[in-house]
């Protein structure tokens, strides 16, 4: 924050001549931006650069305008307003006016676009035409007046205060940047001691990992909201304590169980409107088998936070994208509860077909909003189900067509759009005509291995059919770790114990291995299945006998057989030689 300061403070007095330096060739002020998060100390800097410039040697006027406060208003209002304030600024120049969220005024609504005409558009455009009007007209006429604007994003302000071509209105962008695992202890250890006296066994690196994506405005709110926990624990253990003479009560200090207790319901600025899984979630212990992959994510997923000096100084790249493949009901949607709740991560999760829509380029912008809320509540997993229907397979992507091919396929493509339900004959499952899923398939592959990045965002991706899925997006680099969840064999055991566990049945008396051994070709939903059936029929037998409330349901080993032998397996042996095949 300091250098930003420095940096700002340097451009202004250069280009309004507040040093014995000439001022640029070009003769022009410069004005500057400032881009940042919510939350990330855009209105601090504006204030302190205000406090530097109106004290002495300088002695410049400065003027701030919360933009915030004109939204919604028409743009006469806001010409008159800006008009006297950038009039009293030329009366008093050398003269800064701050523009406080710029973005709110000059922003085309979220369900807008800059191409569709709208009021909010044209008003937008009226206003955005206003500032950079005004600013030039006093700046070219050899008036001293800098303008400082800030913004949570380039790409929302008006589009002339963006323009390239030619001189730009705001020559210099300055951005906040995210805040160093340092920088956030620094911040947070400050706020706190500035508060109250602070437990020397706090772990502070714990703390700094788990606000990872906060901003200076989350951790002041954290470090209030901290020193109230304590101070009302300290207040009830006083009360506790009335018998106690005065020098044996404990002074008023911070432990580590307020912050614990603070931190678990405190949520920062940036997952506002993120809906994370909020699922009671299972353990591994809760999942049977599947052991080689619960190693896998604990490798991929769980070391990295747990040993970041171990992985900081190893060169290697980590791997941040999993394809979680195998029949249907072998437990790959219940592994994604699992991982949010034994890897400490928040979780996002996507159902394929949700992000599909009719309109042109929807798509491909639902799949970048997943990506920016991953970012924003990083560090995060994003979970994707029914992958295979996001990210088809492109049809005629792994052979080259004759002219004889091609003009068969021709003739298809004439007379699918001739019958509606011979269109549905001839597409595979997942392709349509409009070329949606390819242009999905391409803002996946941008978003997976793109310039940009996507460090404390790993893609875990889930699919019962992966001969179906785009072979590029399983290259190294992007989907490149392959976990397959088989058809339980030995762990059939294993899962029905834990399925007892989860249901609170009693298996002590229960001979597990004979059932274990009874159903052969069970899926692990299909063995959920007859264990919640038996339970069912258990209760059944005992509101039969007493029709109080507080009866007593025991689930025996009768109960269990008669649910298996009810129960067939949901896989057939076509399907499960298909997969075998695969």
């Amino acid at each position: 924050m300091k250098d930003l300061l420095d940096e700002c403070s340097t451009l202004l007095k250069l280009s309004l001549s507040l040093t014995r330096h000439q001022r640029s060739s070009s003769n022009v002020v410069d004005n500057a931006l400032i881009i940042g998060a919510p939350g990330s100390g855009k209105t601090t800097c504006c204030r302190a650069l205000a406090a530097r410039f109106r004290a002495g040697p300088v002695h410049c006027h400065t003027r701030h305008l919360d933009c915030r406060g004109l939204k919604g208003k028409k743009a006469e209002l806001v010409q008159k307003l800006l008009g006297a304030e950038l009039a009293r600024a030329c009366y008093l120049q050398p003269a800064i006016l701050f523009l406080d969220d710029l973005d709110s005024v000059t922003s085309v609504s979220n369900q807008g676009s800059e191409e569709e005409i709208t009021p909010d558009s044209t008003n937008a455009a009226k206003i955005t035409e206003i500032v950079v009007t005004g600013t030039r007209e006093l700046q070219r006429a050899g008036h001293s007046v800098a303008l400082v604007a800030t913004c949570s994003d380039l790409a929302k302000l008006g589009k002339k205060l963006r323009d390239a071509r030619g001189i730009h209105f705001f020559r210099t962008h300055l951005t906040i940047g995210r805040l160093e695992k340092s920088e956030r202890i620094k911040i947070l250890r400050s706020c706190l001691e500035d508060k109250m006296p602070v437990s020397s066994d706090i772990d502070w690196d714990n703390y700094a990992n788990k606000t990872e994506g906060w901003v200076i405005q989350d951790l002041a709110v954290l470090a209030d909201k901290a020193a109230y926990a304590a101070w009302k624990r300290h207040v009830s253990e006083k009360r506790l304590r009335r018998d106690v003479t005065a020098a044996t009560t404990t002074a008023l200090t911070l432990s580590a169980e307020d912050l614990d207790a603070t931190l678990a319901r405190s949520q920062p600025a940036s997952l506002r409107g993120v809906q994370l899984y909020r699922g009671s979630g299972h353990r591994w212990r809760d999942i049977g088998g599947l052991a080689r992959v619960k190693a896998g994510l604990v490798e991929i997923l769980h070391w990295p936070l747990r040993y970041p000096a171990v992985f900081k100084r190893a060169p290697v790249k980590l791997q941040s994208g999993i394809l979680l493949y195998g029949m249907p009901g072998t437990g790959k949607t219940m592994l994604a509860g699992a991982i949010a709740k034994e890897c400490g991560l928040n979780l996002i999760s996507v159902k394929g077909p949700e992000l599909l829509s009719k309109y042109i380029g929807a798509s491909e912008e639902a799949v970048r909003n997943v990506f920016e809320k991953a970012q924003r509540a990083k560090p995060c997993v994003l979970f994707f189900d029914e992958f295979d229907s996001l990210a088809p397979r492109y049809m005629h992507s792994h052979h080259y067509c004759t002219a004889a091919t091609r003009y068969a396929h021709r003739k298809r493509v004439f007379f699918w759009f001739l019958s509606f339900k011979l269109c549905f004959f001839f597409l595979r499952r997942g392709h349509d005509s409009t070329g949606v899923t390819d242009r999905v398939v391409n803002q996946l592959l941008t978003h997976l291995d793109g310039i940009e990045g996507r460090e404390g965002v790993a893609v875990v991706a889930a699919s019962s059919r992966p001969d179906l899925l785009d072979p590029a997006l399983l290259r190294p680099g992007r989907l490149d770790k392959s976990l397959l969840c088989p058809l339980p064999d030995t762990e059939r055991e294993e899962i029905l114990a834990a399925l007892c566990e989860t249901h609170g049945i009693d298996s002590e008396q229960l001979d597990l291995r004979a059932l274990a051994a009874a159903t052969e070709d069970f899926t692990g939903a299909d063995l959920n299945a007859v264990v919640a059936q038996a339970k069912l029929c258990a209760i059944e037998a005992s509101l039969e006998l007493s029709k109080k409330s507080d009866v007593i349901v025991v689930v025996g080993q009768e109960e269990l057989v008669k649910s298996m032998l009810a129960t067939k397996p949901s896989l057939l042996a076509s399907e499960k030689q298909k997969y075998q095949r695969m």
